[in-house]
């Protein structure tokens, strides 16, 4: 018992000497301070080694990460550009499209589209992959690279302004351009007969297909960026004519006429007036186009068919190719004015002629005055000439245009006319009988006229006051005479040819008879009236031109 109990109460008092030793806090805190940074410290160095695997920035790619389907992982950029440009080329220059129209393909190389490949941008977009500035992205993201694989494709790109210039250059194979509706001239023409006429005869148009090119470029470039090489259709618009056989007819009436007469020219002179008149007819302007009856009707000359006749050259009528065919200009001029076409150039004659109002007339003379006229209109002019030169013997010139809103016609009014105020140029001619004499240059008077411009509706009403639209100024001439010897100077010549003195004869043998004929016998110049000379009436023979002025009508 009592060592049980010595047992218990030894227990006793150890167990109160536990309890009664003395407790320090601050001894405490110290000790569970250090427990906790060595517990902090252990955990960083764990940290530390695990993201050295999976949470650092690095300058190569990820694990996991590939570039058109190459496995770039640990690469540096450097690295990977080396391998991935070769792709890259590959696989522009091994790019190729197709499209397709009515059924037919038309194949694209990567040069006709301009194919390239930007693997830059493409290797920038991969290495940033798993090396965010965020840790939390960055890890996320090497764990699916290096999980699941993480691919960057390369795509094609095509330059858009390439690929346009082939499809335009390929578009010459199916496009078809609309074809406005024309009008042409049905020309008959009968030389024996001097003959001539023509009638419009109008061809419909007909509509085009064309490929919207910018439409099909974009399609391409889209099925480039989608990687898609299936042929593309591309869809035919029809393209209308701007000029339809409707426009033309409405557009092509008759805007003015004009004709005038020589019935009492010699055949010469008629057949050069059928053959100007064929140059005329079916005269086709474009609007804003110029034309000129000298060089569409070239040289003169017996070369180009042309046969002689009266035309005026240096003050007088001489013969001349071509002569009077100013008659056909003449007639053209006023029909153009009548149809208000603008007149570029012209010239009237040296004279009035008889065929035309005075001041109405165009003489033209190859390399010298023209008759040149515009198209001032938004739609095309067609001339038609008209002729009979056998029966008839008129000439008639049709100006076709855009409708009229009313009708022109011009009137002639005489301001002044005076007489030349020189005497006549005398010329001596043994040709001719004694006492005779002749007018070989016409005597002219000067002329002044005021040409009216009148505008009246399609009842022959006036519409507004008439204008004053030139003033024609033919100068004077004075003429030229020739003349014989006279009666007595023939009789002198004939004693003188028998060997007989003629009577008043001196001792020197000089009669008063043998001298020059006085003054009071030539013609007066100044009070003998000049003959109305007409290019219808036989002419002097062919003189050469000294510079003077030609007119070949």
């Amino acid at each position: 018992m009592a060592h049980r109990r010595t047992r218990r109460s030894l227990n006793k008092r150890r167990t109160g000497r536990r309890s009664s030793l003395p407790v320090n806090p601050r001894l405490l805190a110290v000790i569970g301070g250090g427990v906790v940074v060595v517990g902090l410290i252990i955990w960083g160095v764990v940290a530390l080694i695990g993201g050295a695997g999976t949470g650092a920035v690095n300058d190569t790619f990820a694990e996991g990460v590939s570039v058109a389907e190459m496995d770039v992982s640990g690469m540096t950029e450097e690295e990977a550009r080396e391998k991935i440009a070769v792709i890259a080329e590959q696989m522009a220059a091994g790019y190729c499209s197709a499209y397709t129209v009515e059924g037919k393909t038309y194949n694209l190389t990567a040069e006709q589209m301009g194919a390239s490949v930007d693997y830059e941008s493409v290797l920038q977009e991969a290495i940033r992959f798993g090396n965010e500035e965020d840790a939390k992205v960055r890890n996320a993201n090497r764990e699916e690279a290096k999980t699941n694989g993480k691919d960057f494709p390369l795509t094609v790109t095509v330059n858009r302004e390439t690929l346009l210039a082939t499809l335009q250059t390929n578009g010459e194979q199916y496009n078809t351009e609309p074809v406005d509706a024309t009008v042409s001239v049905n020309k008959q023409e009968d030389e024996d007969n001097l003959q001539l006429s023509g009638t419009l005869e109008y061809t419909e148009g007909s509509p085009g297909m064309t490929v919207d090119d910018e439409a099909l470029a974009d399609k391409l470039v889209a099925a480039a960026q989608n990687g898609d090489t299936n042929p593309i259709a591309a869809e035919l618009t029809e393209t209308q004519p701007s000029i339809t056989k409707e426009d033309l007819e409405e557009n092509l009436t008759l805007r003015a006429s004009y004709d005038t007469s020589f019935q009492d020219s010699a055949y010469e002179r008629r057949y050069n007036v059928w053959k100007m008149a064929t140059v005329v007819n079916g005269v086709t302007l474009q609007p804003g186009e110029q034309w000129s009856i000298n060089e569409a009707a070239g040289p003169r000359d017996a070369n180009s068919g042309y046969k002689q006749a009266p035309g005026i050259t240096d003050g007088g009528y001489t013969e001349q190719y071509g002569g009077g065919i100013c008659q056909v200009s003449s007639t053209l001029y006023i029909a153009l004015l009548k149809s208000e076409y603008e007149i570029v150039s012209r010239k009237h004659h040296s004279w009035p002629v008889s065929y035309t109002p005075t001041g109405l007339d165009a003489t033209i003379s190859t390399g010298g005055p023209d008759l040149v006229f515009k198209n001032n209109y938004d739609y095309p002019v067609v001339l038609l000439a008209k002729c009979d030169g056998k029966d008839a013997r008129t000439v008639k010139i049709e100006v076709y245009g855009p409708k009229m809103e009313y009708k022109v016609r011009f009137k002639s009014e005489l301001l002044e006319k005076s007489e030349s105020e020189e005497a006549a140029e005398t010329v001596f001619s043994e040709s001719l009988k004694p006492g005779k004499f002749e007018w070989t240059k016409p005597r002219k008077d000067m002329i002044k006229v005021q040409i009216w411009k009148i505008k009246e509706d399609f009842e022959g009403n006036q519409i507004g006051e008439p204008e004053k639209f030139s003033v024609e100024t033919y100068r004077a001439f004075a003429g030229q005479i020739t003349f014989g010897p006279t009666k007595e100077a023939e009789a002198t010549k004939t004693a003188e040819a028998s060997g007989m003195p003629e009577a008043g004869e001196s001792a020197a043998g000089t009669s008063e008879a043998s001298k020059a004929p006085e003054e009071s016998k030539k013609p007066d110049p100044t009070k003998t009236k000049a003959p109305e000379a007409t290019p219808t009436k036989q002419a002097p023979e062919p003189t050469k031109n000294q510079g003077g002025v030609v007119d070949e009508g």
